[in-house]
């Protein structure tokens, strides 16, 4: 589902992240109040950072786009903010294309010229960056990340928290165990276990996630 117009929305994380989200939500006619950011203060693209995540507390009718790039640090973002009660936009770039059947999770966000092609399903908070691919019946569990330019082929499974590196390709029918990252550029023909980080062509294991 795309952002409906005139949601009030705030955007979690004043970075690189967020302001792609700020960008597609103004695109979708959203009215943004602004960032919340623990770090950072001032002005973002002409908005303003409001405060910390705390800020949100007794304001349940403005809904959270979360621009986190980080997959571990957006699920610990996601959850403070689902103990302050909040409600969570799920944004998708007007060039995205979906398929129909395609299911998607709570706040995923699909950037621009990415194509999901049917029967895919994108979980809670997955993130799918400028011009991925993802192929039919393929499984992005919660908090995955794929950067822009990321190829993932059909019936590939992407546990939760998986990364993928710019310009990554992922076999068909392949699985990416829980936390593995990717290397830009890697070819991962073959299933991956978890915490692992993968690089090269063919990919191979080149050392552990901490």
């Amino acid at each position: 589902m795309r952002s409906k117009a005139r949601r009030k929305a705030v955007v979690v994380g004043a970075g690189d992240n967020g302001r792609s989200l700020l960008n597609i939500l103004r695109l979708t006619g959203a009215e943004v109040l602004g960032f919340l950011d623990d770090a950072r203060r001032g002005e973002v693209e002409g908005l303003p950072i409001l405060g910390p995540m705390e800020w949100l507390s007794g304001k349940g009718e403005i809904e959270c786009a979360v621009g986190i790039a980080s997959s571990a640090a957006r699920k610990a973002v996601v959850g403070r903010l689902r103990l302050l009660g909040a409600s969570f936009l799920t944004v998708i770039h007007p060039a995205a294309i979906l398929s129909p059947g395609v299911k998607l999770g709570q706040g995923v966000f699909v950037n621009a010229g990415a194509i999901v092609v049917h029967n895919a399903s994108l979980g809670d908070f997955s993130n799918v960056n400028l011009a991925c691919t993802v192929g039919h019946d393929c499984v992005l569990e919660s908090y995955v990340t794929l950067s822009p330019g990321v190829n993932i082929g059909g019936r590939a499974v992407l546990r939760e928290g998986v990364f993928a590196g710019l310009n990554a390709a992922i076999n068909q029918d392949v699985e990416i165990g829980a936390w593995t990252k990717v290397a830009l550029g890697a070819a991962v023909m073959k299933s991956v276990g978890p915490g692992k980080i993968v690089a090269g062509n063919p990919a191979r294991v080149m050392g552990f996630v901490e």
